[in-house]
């Protein structure tokens, strides 16, 4: 595969990734699974969209389940992902959740709250002093970032990214344009 085709299937999976919705909120405010994942199974797939609920909470602008992260991954590496990656990714959410499981029990069962905190430590030690142990964090923590940023919502209005805003002037008189090529 060479970056050309890469960047095609970057492009696919954020294309189709932002039709659908992994999860969506009850009305009790409890996150609700409405896409059944092809890579993670269903704990781990539900552990992907808490953490990204955490570290992209929906805010004046959609958040990472708002434009389909858990998906987005999830199609990534069912797609995309040979079988070393995805076994290295399943290996890093298994450490994440062994973090998590030690502070909270079961972490797809405890409070909206007591994640955000446990997350939140996570995030501090993984960032910190001790951060060596945490690399399977980091690495997901990125990749849930970058997925957020290939949607259409994380370019457009959180980045407030605009496709060649400049207008390129190929051959044109120095008077006009100066010594630059973009107006």
């Amino acid at each position: 595969m060479d970056r050309r085709d890469l960047i095609k299937a970057f492009g696919a999976i954020a294309v189709s990734a932002s039709f659908l919705s992994a999860c969506g909120r009850s009305e009790t405010g409890e996150l609700e699974a409405i896409y059944t994942p092809s890579f993670y199974g269903p704990t781990v797939f539900a552990l992907v969209a808490r953490v990204s609920d955490v570290l992209i909470p929906t805010t004046q602008t959609p958040g990472a389940l708002a434009v389909g992260v858990p998906e987005m991954l999830d199609h990534l590496m069912l797609d995309w992902a040979d079988a070393a990656t995805g076994k290295a990714n399943i290996a890093d959410w298994g450490k994440i959740d062994a973090v998590l499981s030690s502070t909270l029990g079961q972490p797809n069962k405890a409070s909206d709250a007591d994640f955000t905190k446990a997350v939140q430590a996570l995030d501090a030690q993984a960032f910190g002093e001790g951060r060596d142990e945490h690399g399977a964090y980091r690495r997901q923590k990125s990749l849930i970032a970058q997925a957020y940023y290939w949607s259409e919502p994380g370019a457009t209005e959180e980045l407030q990214y605009e496709l060649n805003p400049v207008e390129l002037i190929v051959c044109g008189p120095i008077d006009e344009i100066g010594r630059t090529w973009f107006r």
